[in-house]
């Protein structure tokens, strides 16, 4: 049974400013790369056939019209996604290669990775003054424990001072 595909108000966004109407779309894993990818079978609109000179035959399927693209998933969008509509844009040209588009979703990659490595060592660097503080109030509760040993020292001499006698017994014994 062959499938039938509806021409609907589905659409391809492109980095590069073209469009294609969208026939349906697949999300696998290359088993290859262990690439994510998104595989696309569309109709390439004609100013695609001739800018990225696709032939019959060997691109395009001569009796439906249709083509397939590949790309990897983080340059494709789901922009709208129901029965009755789809956007998908895709930041790469339609034959695959960078655009500005692209580029900028690459650089905010960047970006994003290494703000998650200065998060990272911030947390590391959080957790070492946590300790680090846990270390300090120990020695300063240790600290206020002596002090107050030695004011209750003081307060026991004071309450009971050494009398003469006392103090000669002591140096006798």
């Amino acid at each position: 049974m062959a499938l039938i595909y509806e021409k609907g108000d589905n659409y391809v966004l492109f980095g590069d400013g073209t469009q294609s109407r969208l026939a349906e779309w697949l999300e696998y894993q290359d088993p290859l790369t262990g690439k994510a990818l998104i595989r696309i079978l569309l109709w390439p609109s004609k100013e695609q056939v001739n800018r990225y000179h696709l032939l019959a035959d060997e691109d395009i399927d001569p009796i439906t019209g249709l083509c397939f693209q590949e790309y990897s998933t983080g340059y494709v969008e789901f922009l709208e996604l129901n029965p009755t509509k789809m956007r998908i844009f895709v930041s790469l040209s339609f034959d695959g290669k960078p655009t500005k588009a692209s580029r900028r979703r690459e650089d905010y990659v960047s970006g994003m990775e290494q703000l998650e490595k200065l998060n990272e060592s911030l947390r590391v660097g959080i957790a070492s003054l946590h300790e680090e503080l846990e270390v300090e109030r120990s020695r300063t509760l240790d600290s206020m424990k002596q002090k107050v040993d030695i004011f209750n020292e003081a307060n026991k001499v004071r309450a009971h001072p050494k009398t003469d006698e006392e103090g000669d017994e002591e140096e006798s014994g």
